[in-house]
């Protein structure tokens, strides 16, 4: 992943504590440029591609980032985002549903909008 402007780094971990067990994973890199941050995608999203093993098919969904990468495996997922300066990678385990991964990533996408809008997301 190209490292250049990058600011800062974040993560969160939203868990399923019943069974079914499923978790996602969000992992924030914001940088200093849109263009940065546009090359710091381009590079994770390659990495996570070579590092996940099996047959990875296509997800289509839209939660409203500028730009979109999204896969899933047998039993898992990953998008990744770029709102603005900021990149956002969402790794799931027991969710492959396009909906599920849907709703999970318009989540995360809508509060850093309300974040950079200088709305606290949390409320």
């Amino acid at each position: 992943m190209s490292c250049a402007g990058l600011t800062s780094i974040g993560n969160t971990l939203y868990q399923k504590p019943s069974r079914p067990r499923a978790s996602t994973r969000f992992t924030l890199f914001a940088f200093d440029t849109v263009e940065n941050a546009k090359a710091g995608m381009k590079g994770l999203a390659a990495e996570e591609r070579k590092d996940i093993s099996g047959k990875l098919k296509p997800l289509s969904i839209q939660p409203g980032a500028d730009e979109m990468d999204a896969f899933a495996g047998t039993y898992d997922s990953t998008a990744m985002m770029r709102i603005g300066s900021v990149v956002v990678r969402m790794a799931s385990a027991g969710i492959d549903r396009p909906a599920d991964v849907q709703m999970l990533a318009k989540l995360q996408v809508d509060r850093i909008k309300d974040a950079a809008a200088g709305e606290n997301p949390d409320t």
